[in-house]
C-alpha cells in the first residue's frame, strides 16, 4: 500500500510542477528552469543525507556496475527534463503536456517488451 501512496504523491507533485512551470516559468529557457530546479535538489539531498547520518542510519551508494547504471539513468533524466521543459518554453500548456505524459505507461510497457521480451504485468 505504501508504494501506491508514494506514486500518488509523486503524481500530485508533478501536476503541481506542471502548473507552476506553465504559469510562472514558461518565459524562461529550459536550461534556466532546469538549473533552478536541480540546484535546490542538490542542497535538499545533502540535507537529507546529513539527517540520515545524524540518525545513525546506513547510507548505501551505488558501486561497480550499479554506478554506471545510475550514471546512465541520470543522463536519461537530464535529457528527458530538457525535452519536458522545452515543451513549455515552446508554448505548450499544462493540459497538453500532462495529457502526453499519460502515454508513459504504454511507452514503458513497449520498452520493457523490447528489452526483456516479457509482457507487462497487470500493474
Amino acid at each position: 500500500m505504501r508504494q501506491v501512496v508514494y506514486a500518488c504523491l509523486a503524481v500530485m507533485l508533478y501536476a503541481l510542477g506542471n502548473v507552476i512551470t506553465e504559469q510562472r516559468l514558461k518565459p524562461f529557457t529550459q536550461f534556466g528552469i532546469m538549473a533552478y530546479c536541480y540546484v535546490p535538489m542538490v542542497f535538499m539531498t545533502i540535507g537529507a543525507l546529513a539527517f540520515l547520518k545524524a540518525q545513525g542510519k546506513a547510507i548505501s551508494f551505488p558501486t561497480g556496475d550499479a554506478l554506471y547504471a545510475a550514471g546512465l539513468i541520470s543522463i536519461v533524466f537530464f535529457v528527458a527534463d530538457t525535452f519536458f521543459f522545452s515543451a513549455y518554453t515552446n508554448n505548450a500548456d499544462a493540459f497538453t503536456v500532462s495529457s502526453i505524459v499519460l502515454m508513459f505507461p504504454a511507452a514503458a510497457s513497449l520498452m520493457k517488451y523490447f528489452w526483456t521480451g516479457s509482457v507487462p504485468n497487470r500493474y
